[in-house]
């Protein structure tokens, strides 16, 4: 098998890879490495030994900056927007019920090779936001939604209940982020960085008169 459809044979490949995680950016400077490559060893075919080390140095040179990397600019999506360009953040939710940190479980969104805008991989509390979300998709109910469907019940959370605890004359739902109280419960949408608290516990009123 020569270099040209070795190349090709990558080229495809790279084609699925880019489906799937929709990475357009990183395998578009890919395929235009190996297609220099493939042009250059298919019109200078007498030359194979030169060329076959000038094409491997230009695809490495290519997969190097192809490498993904982390967004760093500030993509927050406000009221109504859709987010145009492609992100991968990362929030932090904890669950505290009656003083009990619940452990969110793995893999909630993900299906085979596809996974829904708001997932998780490791059981924890990491929530990873990718793909190009929208004003639906970035809300923290819509990742309650999901998490129903990957238990096959219902998942609640709202500014009453937190799965199966609702509030009561001595008991409530709070919501924190990042350290303050917050009032958008399942309307709230995720930031890059986020640190999420809901808990469910006594009343401050009555926490505060004791």
């Amino acid at each position: 098998m020569n270099l040209f459809l070795i190349l090709n044979f990558l080229y495809l490949r790279l084609q699925v890879w880019n489906v799937l995680f929709n990475h357009y950016c990183y395998f578009a400077k890919v395929f235009i490495g190996i297609s220099i490559v493939s042009m250059m060893v298919k019109k200078y075919n007498k030359f194979n030994s030169i060329f076959y080390l000038a094409g491997f140095i230009i695809v490495i040179i290519f997969f190097v900056l192809a490498v993904p990397f982390e967004i760093k600019e500030d993509y927050t999506i406000g009221e109504g927007r859709t987010e145009e360009k492609f992100i991968h953040w990362h929030a932090l939710l904890n669950i505290v019920v009656e003083g009990m940190a619940l452990t969110i479980p793995a893999n909630i969104g993900i299906n085979l090779n596809e996974h829904a805008v708001i997932h998780t991989h490791e059981a924890g509390n990491v929530l990873h936001i990718e793909q190009f979300p929208n004003e639906t998709t970035m809300r923290l109910g819509y990742f309650f939604k999901i998490w129903s469907l990957h238990a096959n019940k219902s998942v609640i959370f709202n500014n009453t209940c937190i799965l199966d605890k609702c509030n009561n004359a001595t008991h409530e739902v709070k919501f924190i982020v990042n350290g303050d109280k917050n009032n958008k419960y399942e309307n709230y949408l995720l930031n890059d960085g986020d640190n999420i608290t809901i808990e469910y516990g006594i009343r401050d009123e009555i926490l505060y008169s004791q």
